[in-house]
């Protein structure tokens, strides 16, 4: 950019399995509906990155997939701290974990499923969590910038 401005930082969308772990003035962005994402962000070297999970757990077939909410939380926390944010500086944001399929029994809810595998995975290892907004209904558009931390959300669809 011309005179010294700042460029605009690029953006990532995530799409269902994929997860970003950046030092870089990134925005980071995916669409939730029963999957949930989870930001870690150290906001003293300003490095985090955003998971995009769609099961809870981890999985059956053996393989380490970010699918699922185990691998996807322990895969993040890797890159971050690789990336060299301090473990114990670490800042969380969950979203996501509605009920999207109306008729879907309480048995069955995976959205719920999903944010008690993200705050339990959290709670264990003492993360505190800045933000959260899950379950409800209704899908979600979440970007994360990683510039300073700043979580945006967007309730999609509905009345």
């Amino acid at each position: 950019m011309l005179d010294g401005a700042p460029e605009p930082s690029a953006t990532t969308y995530l799409a269902p399995g994929q997860l970003v772990a950046t030092a870089e003035p990134r925005t980071l962005r995916t669409v939730l509906g029963s999957c949930v994402s989870v930001c870690l962000y150290d906001p003293l070297l300003r490095i985090g990155g955003m998971n995009h999970f769609l099961l809870p757990g981890t999985g059956t077939s053996g393989e380490p997939s970010s699918r699922y909410g185990e691998h996807a939380m322990a895969t993040l926390w890797n890159e971050v701290v690789a990336l060299g944010a301090a473990s114990s500086g670490l800042r969380a944001y969950v979203y996501g974990g509605a009920r999207v399929l109306a008729g879907v029994s309480d048995l069955m809810h995976l959205g719920q499923r999903n944010v008690e595998c993200a705050l339990a995975w959290l709670a264990e290892r003492r993360v505190p969590i800045d933000d959260r907004n899950v379950l409800g209904t209704r899908a979600r558009r979440l970007e994360f910038r990683v510039s300073d931390g700043v979580a945006t959300l967007r309730i999609l669809g509905g009345p």
